[in-house]
């Protein structure tokens, strides 16, 4: 079970809880079911309804963000615990618990058979879905590359001017929109691989995009064999990476995650 932050009131933590129990469900398997959307829906369009969901979350959280703002300015007082409140939320849902769901549906438009039959509605052939896959890239960068392109640029300034632990103890914006992303991680340490520790959740999203890709584009044979190549050499290299920096403040934490990467390699 996921630790919300303390300052989140509980109230909140149920709705998100039961927020994310939704969305972690396969979309694409829920909105299949006849009884559920009808046999008029086609997988494509299925498909599409499952990628706007997130959206449509995301958009909730940006109302929340502006009737908060114009509440403000009606009122003339301004509260810092709520902004937080909000901006708190919207990472832990949007951008951490929604990641590989996201990530996995982007991927789906593009797993083919090799005799180019697209797997998720074999009336097509995935170059009749070109604009479907044009789509399903741009969320996916919007989603998983342009976020965490960002914070791993913006965590490297910081830490190139000695000011990321300064920022994490003084700044409660700082410790919102990027704290989530190395609190857990060290930031300095005898060891000198360690200086990398505090990029380390974004190698843990390209691992989860690698494992995602793996598994939603290369479902069928002969794919499969690559397949396995693909999640072996990647559980491989988590599992070598994570033995020479050792990232985590709390040794029990590496140990852990290489126990899981030998666990998945046997």
């Amino acid at each position: 079970m996921r630790k919300w932050h303390p300052d989140i009131p509980q109230w909140l933590v149920d709705v998100l809880t039961f927020l994310g129990n939704i969305f972690s469900v396969n979309f694409s398997g829920l909105l299949s079911s006849p009884d559920c959307m009808g046999e008029s829906m086609n997988p494509l369009n299925k498909w599409l309804l499952a990628l706007v969901m997130p959206w449509c979350l995301a958009f909730l959280f940006l109302l929340w963000y502006a009737l908060a703002r114009c509440f403000f300015v009606w009122t003339l007082e301004y509260d810092e615990d709520v902004v937080e409140t909000i901006l708190k939320s919207a990472v832990q849902v949007l951008l951490i618990g929604l990641y590989t769901t996201v990530v996995k549906m982007c991927f789906q438009i593009f797993d083919c058979t090799a005799s180019g039959v697209l797997i998720m509605d074999p009336a097509f052939k995935c170059e009749d879905v070109l604009l479907y896959q044009i789509i399903g890239g741009i969320v996916f960068i919007l989603w998983a590359v342009i976020p965490f392109s960002y914070i791993g640029i913006r965590l490297h300034r910081y830490k190139k001017n000695d000011t990321l632990e300064i920022n994490m103890e003084e700044s409660p914006r700082f410790r919102i929109l990027y704290g989530w992303a190395i609190s857990k991680y060290k930031l300095q340490g005898s060891n000198k691989c360690v200086e990398v520790a505090y990029l380390w959740e974004i190698f843990n999203a390209i691992v989860k995009m690698f494992m995602a890709a793996g598994s939603e584009m290369m479902y069928g044979q002969p794919m499969s064999n690559n397949r396995t190549m693909l999640h072996a050499s990647t559980i491989a290299v988590s599992l070598f990476l994570h033995g020479i920096v050792r990232p985590y403040k709390d040794v029990s934490g590496t140990l852990v995650v290489m126990l899981f990467c030998v666990v998945n390699l046997l």
